[in-house]
């Protein structure tokens, strides 16, 4: 008797969850994000969601105080990337969700990225002449190239 109402309490569970009930009441899922950035944009690219008319991309400056909205991009369901430009030395955090039918999905979610200027820098380990009246050195240091340029007469008495 018990072993029956428990086949028959499981067989009831098993029969009430079904994957073809409705659209309306389907979950939709974070949307996956890749994120590249490239000098001072953020490329950021995923895999489309059934049921997504638009996936909202929300980009966050991190400040002392925690985070605050700097912009908001909405991109149509069609499409799964967009680029988004960003100010230079500051850290940012994206968040990325979809919508459809009344829905929102979760958020997809990165760590903390920071957008640091860094100049290309070319590092000579030696001074290089690149004209028979000009010297040019580099002195390399932490984070700063410091480029001192000396002039020479070709008599080397500096006063020409």
């Amino acid at each position: 008797m018990t072993v029956g109402c428990l086949l028959s309490c499981f067989s009831g569970l098993m029969t009430s969850c079904s994957d073809d009930d409705d659209a309306g009441s389907k979950v939709l899922l974070r949307p996956v994000t890749a994120m590249e950035i490239v000098q001072n944009k953020a490329y950021l690219s995923w895999k489309s969601v059934e049921g997504a008319t638009e996936y909202i991309v929300e980009v966050y400056k991190v400040v002392d105080k925690g985070e605050e909205l700097y912009k908001t991009e909405t991109v149509p369901g069609d499409r799964s990337s967009c680029v988004i430009d960003l100010d230079w030395e500051e850290n940012y955090k994206f968040k990325v969700k979809c919508e459809g039918n009344g829905r929102l999905s979760g958020y997809w979610e990165t760590e903390v990225t920071g957008i640091l200027y860094r100049p290309l820098s070319i590092e000579l380990g030696e001074a290089r002449t690149i004209d028979t009246q000009a010297l040019i050195s580099w002195t390399p240091n932490d984070t700063v190239v410091i480029t001192a340029l000396t002039y020479c007469c070709s008599d080397g008495a500096g006063d020409c």
